[in-house]
Order: C-alpha cells, then structure tokens, then sequence
C-alpha cells in the first residue's frame, strides 16, 4: 500500500487568511483544497515527501501574491496545481542535467 501523504498539518484555518478580510472564509476553503489536489499529485507521481513539502510552500507563497487564486473551481484549482507541479519538475529535471553536465 502507497503511503499517503499527510496534508493535515499544512492545512489553514481563517484566522490564517485574516489578510482576505470578508473573504477569509473562502480563502482558506480554497487554499486548503489547493493543497489537497496537490499532495494527491505529488502522491500519484511518487514524490519524495520533501518535495512534496516544498511544492505546498510554492502554493502558499503563490497564494497570497494572487488573490484573484479564490475564484477558480475546482477543476480550474486542478489544473492550476498541474502546472505548478510541472513547472517544478522540469525546474527538478533541467537542475539535474546541469549537475549531470559538470
């Protein structure tokens, strides 16, 4: 059985998203299913649990730079988190062809 990763401990709650005043509510709901749509990522692509980590504190850091993150739908949030994740394997992958290349 494939260990899952625990997102749990990286889930927020709306005192976290005091930043989004009368949306505080919806900014956590919306960033904490981010967060889940990106551990099952990683999770299904084998991820290290380091980068696993990594890649939510991308997301968090992305979140709070772009507000306008709170209007996505769900799939919309999905594919938004499959971008994220592909940009940071191909910034993974093109890292491991310059150290291949030294």
């Amino acid at each position: 059985m494939e260990n899952e990763f625990q997102v749990h401990p990286y889930l927020v709650s709306v005192a976290d998203m005091e930043a989004f005043e009368d949306e505080a509510e919806l900014a956590a709901d919306q960033l904490n299913l981010m967060l889940h749509s990106a551990a099952t990522q990683a999770t299904a692509k084998h991820w290290q649990e380091s980068d696993i980590i990594t890649l939510i504190e991308e997301l968090c850091f992305i979140w709070f730079r772009e507000p306008s993150l709170t209007d996505l739908d769900s799939d919309e949030m999905d594919d938004y988190v499959f971008n994220v994740v592909r940009r940071m394997e191909q910034q993974r992958d093109d890292e491991d062809e310059t150290l291949n290349e030294e």
